[in-house]
Order: structure tokens, then sequence, then C-alpha cells
């Protein structure tokens, strides 16, 4: 009885061994082991790069179009802004009802 548990116990082993194996013969080309090399990420840079240039294209052209409609701004601050259009218009100058002269905002 004691020979046929260490028998069960021996082969958990192996196959747990076998499976560790070609999980790493599988694994050894898409996992870096080890520091990275200066060849490893020449291979990694050119998706990324593409990655980065399509979103900024995706997402940069259309918050640049929604600040130019705007008056250069993304979010108006509360009344300093019309509604034209269906669009918050940001204005930089407006009258000081009290003064000779009009107050000015400038574009930041």
């Amino acid at each position: 009885m004691f020979k046929r548990g260490q028998v069960s116990t021996f082969a958990i082993i192996g196959i747990i061994l076998i499976v560790l194996i070609a999980l790493f013969i599988f694994l050894r080309d898409r996992v870096y082991f080890g520091p990275a090399s200066e060849k490893n990420l020449q291979d990694e840079f050119p998706p990324i790069e593409e990655h980065f240039k399509t979103c900024l294209i995706e997402k940069g052209n259309e918050r640049i179009k929604q600040m130019g409609l705007q008056g250069g701004y993304l979010d108006p601050a509360e009344g300093t802004y019309l509604s034209y259009l269906n669009k918050e218009v940001s204005y930089r100058g407006w009258d000081i009802p009290t003064q000779r002269y009009c107050r000015t905002r400038i574009l930041t």
C-alpha cells in the first residue's frame, strides 16, 4: 500500500515537471527572461510607436477641433462662455459696468 502511494506522488510530480518544461519551451520567445537587451527592445518599439501615433492622431485631432470651436478652451469656466450652435464658445473680453475699460483674459 505504501509503495502505490509513493508511485502516485512521483507521477504527479512528473506530470507537473512536464507541464512546466512545455510552458517554458512555448513561452521562451514571448517572455523575456533576465535583463532587457537592445535587440528585444528594438523588436517591441515599432508596434508601440505605431499604437501611440494612431492614438495621438485619433484623440488629439478630436480635442484640437473641440478647442478651436470653443475659443481655445476644452472646458471653459462657468460664466466665461456663450452658447452658440450648441457649443460653449469662450470669450476673451467683457465689459465692467462701473469702469471705463473692459476686462480681458489670456488664452492658457
